[in-house]
């Protein structure tokens, strides 16, 4: 699909058998290239960008409990991390010896810079920053809905 991402990355979890089902938006495709191309030129490594949950079918969206009108539904946002470890959790970005919500604050950081550059307009969107639960470490919402929507979920 791009450089650094393949299509199977954003394929809705659901579980059931196949077809599995996949809309995605060139934008979002994009926005993440962008994001970890930063975040290299930053000295923050990234080699892989883990997309944690891409495409979301609107039935699967509604039995996890996401609201009813969730960007994933639409194929313009993903919830990603950094895992260069391949352990699949967020690895520690601010090399504070920690993983924590200041991981994904480093990538909310990158994405903060980004939107401030005119090549980036027509990317603006969501920016959820997560922190971490017993089953998942945390990781940040991404999306390109045209209109700027922060939010933070400790």
């Amino acid at each position: 699909m791009s450089p650094h991402f393949k299509l199977k990355e954003f394929t809705s979890k659901q579980r059931s058998g196949y077809p599995k089902f996949v809309y995605l938006r060139p934008s979002l495709l994009l926005k993440l290239e962008m994001l970890r191309r930063e975040m290299n030129m930053n000295n923050i490594h990234v080699s892989n960008l883990v997309i944690m949950s891409g495409y979301r079918t609107p039935q699967y969206n509604k039995s996890i409990g996401n609201v009813k009108f969730s960007r994933h539904v639409y194929g313009d946002a993903a919830d990603i991390f950094v895992d260069n470890d391949g352990n699949y959790r967020m690895d520690d970005l601010n090399s504070d010896g920690l993983v924590n919500i200041k991981d994904a604050d480093v990538m909310a950081n990158m994405i903060a810079e980004l939107n401030k550059r005119s090549e980036y307009k027509g990317l603006i969107g969501g920016l959820g920053v997560y922190g971490p639960k017993p089953h998942r470490g945390p990781f940040i919402h991404v999306d390109t809905r045209g209109i700027k929507a922060r939010w933070r979920k400790p």
